[in-house]
C-alpha cells in the first residue's frame, strides 16, 4: 500500500508558496502521491487549480482529488474539460475522487441547497465520461482536450451511506473513504460486494483520507485545525470523532498504514493540519523508518 500526503490547502494561512513547496518536497522525499480536498465557504485554496500548480513542479507524483464536491460545479461539461486539462498538465497522473458533499454551508453559500445531489452526480459522471470519450456536444463537435489517460482519469467515489457506495460501485473505478480503519474496512467490503453484483471486471482502486500532526505540538495543532475546519456548527459530534482519529505519533501512522493495507486500501493519503513544511519531513521519517 502507498502512503501519500495531502497538500496544505485547507487551513487558515494556506497560500500558493506553501502548497508548491510541499509538492516539490513530497517528490524529493519519494512520496508516491499528493492529495487535495475541496471546500467552498472556507478560506481554503481551490483544489483543481492547486493541483495544476503542483503538476508544473513535479513529474512523478500521483495527484488525487480527495474529494471533489461535484454538485458545486453545475456545468459538468466544463468540469470535464478542466479535469482533462489537469490530466494533460500532469502527464496522466490525475485520480479524481468525487462525492456529493456533506457541509451545508458550502451549498447555502452558493445558492444550491435545494439540489438533488445524488441524481445530479450520476448525470455528472455520465457526462464527464462522454466528454472524455470524445462525444460531440452540439454542432461544434467534441470538447477537448483529450485526457492523457484513455477514457479519462480514474474516478473514485467518496461516501459512507449504502446508496452512495452502491452508486460508486456501479459508476466509478473505486472507493475513497476515511475515518477509523474499521469504518473503511466495512465500507470497502460493501463496495466490493456491489462491484461483484454489478459484474464489474478487475479490481477497484481504494484510497483513504486521514489527518496527521506530528512533533511535540502535534496533538494541539491537530485539535485546533479540526475544531476550525469541522466547525461544530455544521459537524456536531463529528468534530470530536475526527479529533479522536488524528494520527499524532510515528507509531500511530505506521499502525494505521498496516491496518488500512490489511483492509484493502491501495493509497492512504495523510493530510496535514498546518502549513509548516517540517511536518512533511517528520511524516517521511515516520513512514520510511
Amino acid at each position: 500500500m502507498d502512503v501519500s500526503v495531502g497538500l496544505p490547502l485547507n487551513m487558515p494561512g494556506a497560500n500558493g508558496e506553501s502548497a508548491i513547496a510541499w509538492a516539490r518536497r513530497a517528490q524529493e522525499l519519494n512520496f508516491p502521491g499528493i492529495g487535495a480536498s475541496d471546500r467552498l465557504v472556507y478560506p481554503n485554496m481551490e483544489p483543481v487549480v492547486s493541483l495544476g500548480a503542483a503538476a508544473a513542479v513535479t513529474t512523478s507524483l500521483r495527484m488525487t482529488l480527495s474529494v471533489l464536491i461535484t454538485p458545486l460545479r453545475t456545468n459538468a461539461v466544463h468540469m470535464a474539460k478542466e479535469l482533462a486539462t489537469l490530466d494533460q498538465l500532469s502527464g496522466g497522473r490525475l485520480c479524481v475522487g468525487v462525492g456529493i458533499g456533506g457541509i451545508k454551508w458550502d451549498f447555502e453559500g452558493s445558492g444550491l441547497e435545494d439540489l438533488k445531489r445524488g441524481a445530479m452526480i450520476e448525470r455528472q459522471i455520465e457526462e464527464m465520461r462522454a466528454v472524455w470519450a470524445g462525444a460531440e456536444h452540439g454542432t461544434g463537435g467534441a470538447v477537448g482536450p483529450a485526457p492523457v489517460q484513455a477514457g479519462g482519469p480514474r474516478l473514485l467515489y467518496g461516501g459512507y451511506a449504502d446508496a452512495a457506495i452502491k452508486r460508486g460501485a456501479r459508476m466509478t473505478d473505486g472507493y475513497l473513504g476515511g475515518g477509523a480503519t474499521a469504518d473503511f474496512s466495512y465500507c470497502a467490503g460493501v463496495f466490493d460486494k456491489y462491484w461483484q453484483e454489478f459484474g464489474r471486471n478487475g479490481k477497484p482502486w481504494k484510497a483513504a483520507h486521514r489527518y496527521f500532526a506530528l512533533g511535540p505540538d502535534g496533538p494541539e495543532l491537530g485539535r485546533k485545525y479540526v475544531e476550525n475546519y469541522y466547525n461544530p456548527g455544521w459537524a456536531g459530534h463529528y468534530t470530536e470523532w475526527m479529533i479522536e482519529r488524528l494520527l499524532t505519533t510515528p507509531a500511530a501512522i505506521r499502525q494505521a498504514a498496516r491496518e488500512f493495507g490489511d483492509a484493502g486500501c491501495d493509497d492512504m493519503i495523510l493530510f496535514p493540519t498546518t502549513t509548516d513544511i517540517a511536518q512533511l519531513d517528520l511524516l517521511a521519517d515516520a513512514v520510511h523508518s
